[in-house]
């Protein structure tokens, strides 16, 4: 993913650049609007934090320095820790540098909107942000759109060229600004921190978004641009010695040779990888462009191992990361060799091989030659297809297999695009698309997941752009030829092609004709189909009292061994706890303050524990259907607790407002992860769900809908 390309600002080693001794003293002056105590500012350094009270929205640093370093101000109103003013979900920091005199950092109401004033490096800090302020708005909003889209469209290789596409010319435009700069001001310090910038190996406080890395000789040849005095202050003189240190990382060098600990504490060298393509990654649980980009890697890695490429993975994880990043190799399912010291920007190799900033990468040949540094996104399978060539199906894995999607629409006036969702090799979602010419469209696509489901979308071109809607069909991509036929839209298509689909579209048509009745006939009439564990999943999403065990032990050998099958058993044994009539599992959870909440403590009443989320619109629809039952049986005999699916991505405040928005006066509690544990606990896989409890706290009833809760509990209590 593009986002990589400002990765190496974002996850920047703030190194000290040189030791606070006893130099000259700067002052910084704050005026924001008019706070007052309990609020603080506090102010990061290379070697430390500090902090004061702001009075009457003045606040006050002071300290010695020997020249110029990199600082940053936030500001908490309640003055309880680092926690800022959020902007955008994330705490706001106020860049500037800090140098000997008086800085003043003013604002008459807040520190997002405050200026600088103070310095010739913070004023040519400030002449230069003003050129970059247009180039920064459109990074900005580029970001944004892509943390706003859908998975999907997240994934879609159109919405990825788009953003590459998009990326690179903010980037250049911004690479002109910054070399402009440095050619206009050679005896501006600030002119020594684009560059570092440029280079990869600068501070927070200029974003690189510049596609690529620049070559070390371009770098060094702008570096002796520099005037005399810039390049013999402490800050010149450090950056020129990582120059001449780099030197001898440039392509074409050998690498360096090195050992470090796996996981399992068994030592990892590099000449064991010695005849292969070898990716140096280096990248960090807590990094999120590295993050971002491992999805990039682990499609390379499958794509090319079977031809000689393979990962070796260098993290700079701390000693208190260690969960983190065996998690972190698990969640993005890192199948390569990881090695690492736990000793974050102190790991040895990254010292060896001159790492500031992560993620960075180093590609060798099989002599262990350089030939490829910090290749992000398509760099990557580029320069992979250049030395190994290109892969075809014979060197794909043995379970890979390829196939074809076609599809036959009416023919229309309408100009349509197809996007087709799959699979891919490598076991990530990829995205397709084409367009549909006189109704006609085809996709060429290889997967190792044969009970995967893909779905075509048809959308109309609106001037020339896809709209966001249209119909869309899903099917299942076990036939090398998949036909999808509709005299209408292809959400009505006939699906040839395939044992699944031929099963599920029976499955479908005995259920339209008997809902419930409908997935018993099919268990009897289709033992042996694979599908069958969709009608076993679905019958008991609408019964989950049902005995899901005898009518599992019921299927052919065939379809209990399938990977589903496996998956279907080690079910069983959690959905039993959670039955009509077994005691509910105990659990304590956070209230919207924090609060732990425990199910004890409603011991003694009816409790109904309702599964929902504010992103979930059929459990917003249930809301009024509780607020009725809640007030005509009472809190003293029946109490609601809820159970938020809420997650990282809606937030704490979405949860809140869908509280306060649907006048939910019950408890209720979340762990806001995408995961959430009280629903692993109840095996809830979709929402909205509920488990109505006895005072004993025995489950005595399941997924109660609309006046379904008032009925039930009609049988136990009376009305007020």
């Amino acid at each position: 993913m593009i986002i990589t390309k400002i990765g190496i600002s974002l996850c920047a080693l703030a190194l000290p650049l040189f030791a606070a001794a006893q130099g000259r003293q700067y002052v910084v002056e704050g005026k924001i609007g008019k706070l007052n105590p309990p609020a603080k500012a506090y102010l990061f350094l290379a070697h430390g934090i500090d902090s004061t009270v702001i009075t009457k929205g003045s606040f006050r640093f002071t300290g010695n320095v020997d020249g110029a370093m990199p600082a940053h101000i936030i500001i908490n109103k309640k003055g309880t820790g680092l926690q800022s003013n959020q902007i955008g979900g994330s705490p706001f920091t106020f860049n500037f540098y800090i140098e000997p005199g008086k800085i003043s950092i003013t604002s008459p109401d807040s520190l997002p909107n405050a200026k600088l004033t103070g310095g010739p490096l913070n004023m040519d800090y400030v002449r230069l942000k003003a050129q970059l302020r247009p180039t920064d708005k459109a990074l900005g909003d580029l970001v944004d759109k892509l943390l706003n889209a859908t998975p999907e469209t997240r994934n879609s290789k159109a919405f990825n060229d788009n953003f590459q596409q998009e990326s690179s010319a903010i980037g250049l435009r911004q690479k002109k600004i910054w070399l402009d700069f440095i050619k206009n001001n050679p005896n501006s310090l600030m002119s020594l921190m684009v560059l570092k910038s440029y280079s990869g190996v600068g501070s927070r406080l200029l974003y690189n978004s510049i596609p690529g890395s620049p070559a070390l000789e371009e770098v060094d040849s702008l570096y002796h641009t520099l005037g005399e005095h810039v390049r013999l202050n402490p800050l010149g003189k450090d950056f020129g010695d990582v120059l001449a240190r780099q030197k001898y990382m440039k392509i074409g060098a050998i690498a360096p040779d090195f050992s470090q600990t796996d996981a399992n504490g068994k030592l990892v060298s590099l000449k064991d990888f010695k005849g292969k393509y070898l990716l140096i990654d280096f990248w960090a649980s807590w990094c999120g462009p590295c993050r971002a980009e491992n999805p990039t890697v682990v499609k390379a890695y499958h794509k090319y191992k079977a031809k000689g490429f393979d990962v070796l993975g260098v993290s700079l994880d701390f000693a208190n990361g260690r969960e983190a990043w065996l998690k972190a190799i698990k969640d993005d399912q890192l199948t390569w060799t990881q090695v690492t010291d736990l000793k974050g920007w102190q790991n040895k190799v990254a010292d060896l091989y001159m790492v500031r900033a992560v993620p960075q990468n180093y590609l060798l040949d099989p002599d262990g030659r350089i030939i490829g540094i910090n290749l992000r996104g398509e760099a990557l399978e580029n320069k992979l297809q250049e030395v190994l060539g290109a892969v075809s199906s014979v060197d794909l894995d043995a379970d890979t297999f390829e196939y074809v999607v076609k599809g036959k629409l009416p023919k229309s006036s309408i100009p349509k695009r197809a996007f087709y969702v799959y699979t891919h090799v490598d076991g990530t979602i990829a995205t397709d698309s084409t367009d549909v010419k006189d109704g006609v469209f085809s996709f060429k696509a290889s997967t190792n997941k044969k009970e995967s489901l893909g779905f075509v979308r048809v959308s109309d071109l609106v001037k020339g752009k896809s709209s966001t809607s249209g119909k869309f069909i899903q099917f299942y991509t076990d036939s090398t030829t998949i036909t999808l036929t509709s005299a209408s839209t292809i959400d009505q298509a006939k699906i040839a092609g395939g044992e699944l689909n031929r099963d599920e579209q029976a499955l479908v048509e005995l259920v339209k004709k008997e809902p419930e009745a409908g997935y018993l006939k099919f268990l009897q009439s289709h033992p042996n189909s694979l599908i069958i564990i969709n009608a076993l999943q679905k019958l008991r999403e609408s019964s989950p009292d049902i005995d899901v065990e005898s009518h599992f032990n019921s299927l052919s050998v065939r379809v209990r061994a399938s990977e589903k099958g496996k998956a279907y058993a080690a079910k069983i044994s959690e959905w039993k706890k959670v039955m009509i009539g077994a005691y509910a599992p105990q659990f304590t959870a956070a209230d919207t303050a924090g609060k732990p909440v425990s199910l004890k403590e409603f011991k003694g009443k009816y409790v109904l524990l309702d599964f929902w989320a504010s992103w979930c619109p059929p459990c917003r629809e249930e809301s009024p259907f509780l607020r009725a039952a809640l007030n005509k049986y009472g809190k003293d005999n029946f109490i609601i607790l809820g159970i938020s699916l809420d997650n990282p991505r809606t937030g704490k405040e979405g949860w809140i407002k869908a509280i306060k928005d649907d006048k939910l006066t019950w408890p209720q509690v979340s762990d806001l992860k995408y995961e959430n544990e009280v629903a692993k606990l109840y095996s809830v896989t979709s929402i909205p769900q509920n488990f109505l409890l006895d005072p004993d706290g025995r489950i005595i009833a399941t997924n109660l809908r609309g006046e379904g809760v008032d009925r039930k509990l009609g049988e136990l209590l009376k009305p007020l």
